[in-house]
């Protein structure tokens, strides 16, 4: 088993806080290079939307059942996303966005690390939109 060593006299077999952990994987990161970092930089917008997933499911005291059954997103792609094991596309963030009433999302690598809103009340899909305006013609 490796051990690293950490400030504050701390012993090679204590159990480091999770700052003194995320700190160590920073400065490993940027000893490896710039690719290392962005490849960090990827992960933490992973999780952020992981926690805005979870955040905007738990507001609405909904299960991950229940928003399975509203969008068509099975259970367990909702559960791998809330981990951050899962890469929805946008459409499915859009389901997701149209569920929760607004979604919040931080785009990375090559686009505006900007947050975009993918959905609010009122908002229609494209398909949808597509539907209406051929059956007006």
């Amino acid at each position: 088993m490796l051990f690293t060593t950490y400030p504050s006299g701390m012993s090679k077999r204590s159990v480091p806080t999770f700052k003194q952990f995320w700190r160590d994987v920073e400065s490993r990161a940027r000893a490896r290079g710039p690719q290392a970092v962005e490849r960090l930089n990827d992960l933490r917008a992973a999780f952020r939307l992981a926690r805005e997933l979870v955040r905007a499911r738990q507001e609405r005291r909904l299960t991950q059942q229940a928003v399975s059954r509203l969008t068509g997103i099975t259970q367990a792609d909702l559960s791998r996303y809330e981990r951050g094991q899962g890469n929805p596309g946008f459409l499915t963030l859009e389901k997701l966005g149209k569920v929760y009433g607004r979604l919040t999302v931080t785009f990375g690598r090559g686009l505006s690390r900007r947050p975009a809103v993918i959905a609010s009340p009122g908002s229609r899909s494209i398909p949808a939109a597509r539907r209406r305006a051929a059956a007006r013609r």
